[in-house]
């Protein structure tokens, strides 16, 4: 049986995140909503987080080469994600990557700060797996990351495009590695 988790699992997680998010945005602020996102010019922001994203997915991959904890934490997740198309990365790293972002980022940031908003994204990432203990520390540095990159360009839009280019291009790898090397266990 191949492992394959469904796209709309995520969907409805991450809805409702982003719900939550502009909820407490709308609650705390007078601002309209869209000036979260489109309250400045996107293109040089969407480009900024890409190029960010790319650097990051390019140390991610470098890291998980040389440094064994890392390499048993992509393979633990890779185990655990099974096989994803190359659809199914998109929707689940664009999904993701607005609820997460304008949860975290959007309300949260905006209410506690770069520190507490960027500590309770680390410990939400909290494994049960052992091989995954770097997990929640990874997540707490992408949050200083993320918080960082929206003080800088006002938008959410560089945060989003930043997670959404680390979260496509780890989840097609890891999920290649479990192609190649899980899938042939499990009787595929």
């Amino acid at each position: 049986m191949k492992r394959y988790i469904n796209p709309f699992f995520w969907l409805i997680t991450y809805l409702f995140l982003a719900g939550a998010g502009l909820i407490w945005l709308n609650s705390q602020f007078d601002k309209p909503l869209l000036d979260y996102f489109f309250g400045v010019p996107i293109i040089k922001p969407a480009l900024i987080g890409m190029g960010i994203g790319l650097v990051i997915s390019l140390l991610c991959k470098i890291a998980g080469n040389s440094i064994d904890s890392i390499r048993k934490m992509e393979q633990e997740f890779s185990f655990m994600i099974g096989y994803q198309g190359v659809i199914d990365c998109f929707i689940l790293s664009i999904i993701s990557a607005v609820g997460e972002e304008t949860f975290f980022r959007g309300a949260l940031n905006s209410k506690f700060g770069i520190i507490w908003s960027s500590v309770v994204f680390g410990l939400l990432h909290w494994p049960l797996n052992p091989n995954l203990l770097l997990w929640p520390f990874f997540a707490f540095a992408m949050g200083i990351t993320f918080c960082l990159e929206i003080t800088y360009t006002n938008t959410l839009i560089t945060p989003i495009c930043t997670h959404f280019v680390v979260n496509f291009i780890n989840l097609n790898r890891i999920s290649f590695h479990y192609k190649t090397n899980f899938e042939k266990y499990e009787g595929a």
